[in-house]
């Protein structure tokens, strides 16, 4: 069962820097506008994923960073 989330939105934090550019987006760090606390982040593109086939496999590596707690 996959775990419950809060909605959030683009809206809901300020970036701050881009840590790398790869085949199917971005990773960037954001600080959330109402906590201050700062998040590293995956924005992918969809029509990527799906011309080459890796839907399965972004969703499993979701899922797995959705489980993990960890500050590092």
């Amino acid at each position: 069962m996959c775990l419950q989330r809060h909605k959030m939105g683009a809206e809901d934090f300020e970036p701050l820097t881009m840590i790398r550019k790869g085949a199917f987006g971005e990773v960037r760090v954001y600080r959330d506008k109402a906590t201050g606390h700062v998040y590293v982040m995956k924005k992918l593109k969809k029509s990527k994923m799906l011309c080459r086939g890796q839907v399965e496999h972004v969703n499993v590596e979701r899922n797995l960073l959705a489980k993990v707690d960890n500050n590092c």
